[in-house]
């Protein structure tokens, strides 16, 4: 079951969908690029790779401009389409109520697990590294700071945040299972966003 919080989390996104079309056309560049360029490092074009919360499928489609095939998801319906429309491999898929079927070289997650609870978070967590391949990869990104918050920036539609801290995300990772991991940390004022720590985290 999953928190009140994630679900008017996913009811704003529901509402907001189309809102995300102008993006379509922005570039992953940056700290972003650098980062997927990373999770990527190394791994033939053959991985097989299932994003989490795939949104608009900017990311997606930056890693099959790289040449390698992408299964996307989403919990919103309306993102869903929008993927679909857009030519991409997008079904629906709650990370947190439901299972990741198959095995997977990498499972993507940029700006998803940052809107779970402290509990759903360890929860998808320990699917993802059940669903990794032996040597696979988890990239996934989170907010920096620390507690709670919500935002409402966009049209009235409030949104969950759980932010945290490296020292709380290494524990995650240990106590999850995962042999190694790198952490990329941004300070605030670097990106438009706020401040950032991406993961990549080996199986």
């Amino acid at each position: 079951m999953i928190s009140t919080s994630n679900q008017k989390t996913l009811d704003a996104y529901e509402r907001l969908g189309n809102a995300y079309l102008p993006l379509v056309n922005e570039k992953v560049s940056g700290s972003l690029r650098r980062w997927v360029d990373s999770a990527l490092a190394g791994m033939p074009y053959t991985t097989r790779i299932f994003e989490i919360g795939s949104g608009n499928g900017l990311d997606a489609e930056y890693m099959e401009w790289l040449g390698y095939a992408v299964e996307c998801s989403d919990a919103a319906q309306a993102f869903v389409e929008i993927m679909k429309q857009r030519g991409l491999n997008a079904r629906l898929h709650n990370a947190i109520l439901d299972p990741i079927v198959g095995s997977y070289d990498l499972i993507f997650a940029n700006a998803v697990l940052l809107h779970f609870t402290r509990e759903e978070t360890i929860l998808v967590t320990s699917k993802v590294l059940a669903a990794l391949r032996p040597g696979g990869r988890f990239a996934f990104s989170l907010q920096k700071g620390k507690g709670e918050k919500w935002t409402n920036e966009e049209r009235g539609a409030p949104r969950y945040y759980r932010l945290w801290g490296r020292g709380g995300v290494e524990k995650l990772l240990r106590n999850t299972g995962f042999s190694s991991w790198t952490i990329d940390e941004e300070e605030p004022g670097q990106t438009a966003e706020g401040s950032w720590m991406r993961v990549v985290a080996f199986k």
